[in-house]
């Protein structure tokens, strides 16, 4: 990764509030999100646990643009929603650090087995976190919150 895009990356990372800033925009959301500095803590011990680990465990890190891809998908595509229905508690205690923790052990072994093109040697990128979360979707605990049950529609029945 070109040096300049990784510290644009850090900095986004470091400098992400995500769900603890005020309301939501009320044409998206219904009401607003009260801060939630709690789940930001949650989300951001759960990476840097999950790195420790990928460390460890494989001598790899996670780039930058992968911390913060994990990070701005937890926070936008996982906590938001949760909030605002009420049922982020459960999910924020222990499954959120089952499933980077998951997702960042597929990237490793995927890592390991493919030693890909376009992937910096000794780091684990973007691209990696995507390919594993695919890889691992179906065992994730935030599958157990409902947040993306299938529901029938007119088209699926």
């Amino acid at each position: 990764m070109d040096q300049e895009y990784a510290e644009i990356y850090r900095s986004l990372y470091t400098t992400f509030h995500g769900v603890s800033e005020g309301p939501a925009p009320s044409y998206y959301w219904r009401g607003s999100i009260p801060p939630a500095p709690r789940v930001d803590n949650a989300i951001q011990r759960a990476i840097s646990e999950a790195e420790l680990s990928l460390y460890a465990g494989y001598k790899l890190r996670l780039r930058d643009d992968a911390r913060f891809l994990l990070l701005l998908n937890l926070s936008e595509m996982i906590a938001r929603p949760l909030l605002v229905n009420g049922a982020a508690d459960d999910y924020f205690q222990s499954g959120v650090a089952e499933d980077v923790q998951r997702v960042v052990e597929t990237a490793a072994q995927q890592h390991r087995r493919n030693a890909n093109d376009d992937e910096d040697e000794g780091s684990i990128s973007a691209r990696g976190v995507i390919d594993a979360l695919s890889n691992s979707w179906q065992d994730l605990a935030v599958g157990k919150t409902g947040l993306w049950r299938r529901t029938p529609t007119r088209d699926n029945g």
